[in-house]
């Protein structure tokens, strides 16, 4: 999350006094990272996601339907059109902070996004074993432990948003 970006630099400063730059700082601490953005382009869809699991608490199920991470008992979500337009907002700001901070400490990361992900998550998972440089084909061994939460509630809110019916 990149408003989390400049706490984790800070901290690994302190453990690494003399690196200035927050890139030099994941070096020393990690060694030659492999950078992933993966990002969303249906903005009004994340937002509707966040704001349904900030309310109810339900942030991961399993893919089986259990739950993974729930931060809170559960409650009904409620529609909201001021709380998703003003996510929608920082989302866009948020992914258009990395793909600057990418430029600026010169990075090309591997790229994914979250629908082409949640369709094929082989591809997505053999990009990045190609960035690691490890055999691609491991990517047929690994299965999704998460499922999608979204429902037919999500596409009602992006339509009733995106239509601007309140």
């Amino acid at each position: 999350m990149f408003e989390t970006l400049g706490e984790l630099s800070a901290r690994l400063g302190k453990l690494f006094p003399g690196s200035e730059a927050t890139r030099n700082r994941f070096e020393k601490a990690f060694g030659k990272p492999l950078y992933v953005h993966l990002s969303r382009k249906n903005k009004v869809a994340q937002a509707v996601s966040l704001l349904k699991a900030m309310q109810t608490g339900l942030w991961h199920i399993a893919s089986d339907g259990s739950e993974l991470e729930r931060n809170a008992p559960h409650q009904e979500a409620a529609y909201d059109a001021t709380t998703i337009r003003t996510l929608v907002d920082e989302l866009t700001l948020q992914d258009a902070a990395w793909s600057e901070w990418f430029v600026s400490h010169r990075i090309e990361p591997v790229r994914l996004t979250y629908g082409a992900l949640s369709r094929d998550h082989q591809a997505g998972l053999r990009a990045v074993l190609s960035g690691l440089g490890v055999d691609t084909s491991l990517a047929s061994t690994i299965m999704p432990k998460t499922a999608k939460l979204a429902n037919k509630q999500n596409e009602n809110w992006i339509t009733r948003f995106q239509t601007g019916n309140s």
